[in-house]
């Protein structure tokens, strides 16, 4: 019986040693000494625009970007809240590259944003667009502010009184127009000729 217990402490021992040499190994592969992450020293990219967003319907949409200095390669983020963006693809095109077409598979409410990479250092997320259900727009965009509505006054029409019968007759003489008098031409006078005188008449002028 003593000999059986003895057998029993001794096989416990080595299972306990056996379970601690593998757990240090373990350990010792997990954090290796000496290890450090990669450095980068690539210079940040320049900030992306997102200026369109087209709906190609059935829950696909083209989205189109400006360039970006030191750009090498794009990365593309959407989620369902604005800011969160837990779908996307990553580090893909180069340079050259302005326009995605992502799939969604929905038409619930989304929210689009881009970044450029260069190399191993990403740049900052653009601008947002929202789009889904309620259609496709900007989620900053310029609002122009709107006049407020300009109350008319209304003023009461002013009646005339339409004049009375009599007041429309007017007394007035009558307008005689008088003919045109025909002027006739003067008859020039015809000088008198003088009766013939007799001899006897003649003889008696002589001594007057």
């Amino acid at each position: 019986m003593k000999y059986m217990n003895k057998k029993i402490i001794i096989s416990t021992m080595l299972v306990v040693a056996m379970f601690s040499i593998s757990t240090g190994a373990i350990m010792a592969y997990n954090e290796p000494s000496g290890w450090a992450a990669p450095e980068c020293n690539s210079e940040k990219p320049q900030k992306a625009w997102l200026y369109k967003v087209k709906s190609l319907g059935q829950g696909k949409y083209q989205l189109f970007w400006d360039k970006a200095d030191r750009a090498t390669s794009w990365t593309i983020g959407y989620g369902i809240s604005p800011g969160k963006y837990i779908y996307g693809l990553n580090d893909f095109g180069n340079d050259q590259s302005r326009n995605l077409i992502v799939n969604t598979f929905s038409n619930k409410k989304f929210y689009f944003a881009v970044k450029a990479n260069n190399g191993c250092t990403p740049g900052e997320w653009s601008n947002e667009w929202k789009v889904g259900s309620v259609g496709t727009v900007a989620a900053t965009p310029a609002v122009k502010a709107v006049p407020a509505a300009v109350k008319k006054s209304v003023t009461a029409p002013v009646v005339t009184q339409a004049p009375s019968a009599k007041e429309t007759v007017k007394k007035t003489a009558p307008v005689v127009t008088q003919a045109p008098v025909t002027q006739q031409k003067a008859t020039p006078a015809v000088p008198a000729v003088p009766a013939k005188k007799g001899f006897f008449n003649w003889l008696m002028g002589l001594f007057q």
